[in-house]
Order: structure tokens, then sequence, then C-alpha cells
């Protein structure tokens, strides 16, 4: 297989963990203000957001996974394109994420959920 740096599989496993802890509060923030609030005027802008934050998570997972296999899986070893959008990935990933988690944050905050 193409080798992977330590480094490297440490900000992908990284990236992995953060991404299914943003979906995961998206999801479940997302249940607990239509659970208690129901879809009105008030909470759809709300309850579309969150529905973006997991949906945009989800879609960087798969495209994480999918890089990161492709990788994994090339003889002997990996080209510069793939390694640099392996990289762009990753870069774009851990700076979403505090975005990602600021906007639930924010819709928790407001609705005291």
């Amino acid at each position: 297989m193409a080798e992977i740096s330590q480094g490297t599989i440490n900000r992908i496993v990284q990236c992995y963990q953060e991404l299914v802890r943003i979906i995961n509060l998206a999801k479940s923030t997302e249940y607990k203000l239509f659970d208690e609030y129901n879809e009105t005027q008030a909470t759809i802008n709300d309850l579309n957001a969150l529905s973006t934050v997991a949906t945009d998570a989800t879609d960087n997972f798969t495209r994480l996974n999918t890089i990161t296999i492709r990788i994994a899986t090339i003889q002997p070893q990996v080209d510069a394109s793939t390694a640099t959008i392996l990289e762009e990935t990753i870069t774009l990933i851990e700076t979403r994420i505090p975005a990602w988690l600021r906007s639930v944050e924010e819709i928790i905050n407001n609705w005291s959920l």
C-alpha cells in the first residue's frame, strides 16, 4: 500500500472523531428542537441549519474516507495529485469543524436545549 505518514493518519482519525461528534450533535439537537417546539415558522430555519450541518459533515466524512481508502490501496506509491487532494480535504475539514460546532451550539443556546 502507499505509505501514509503517522501524522497524517492521526489527523484523519481526529477528523473522523470530530465529524461523528458533529453529526451526532446536530441530529440530536434537531430531534430535541423538533420534539420540544415542533416545526413552526420560529423553528424551521434552525431545523434546516442543523440538517445542513449534519449533511455537510456526513459528505465530508464520506469524501475523506474515499480518498483515504484510495491512497491506502494504491501501489506502490500515491501520486502527487491524490496526496494533495487528501491534504486539502483534511485541511478543509479541520477549518470547518469549529464553524459547524458554533452553529449547533448557538441553536442549543438560543432554544435552551
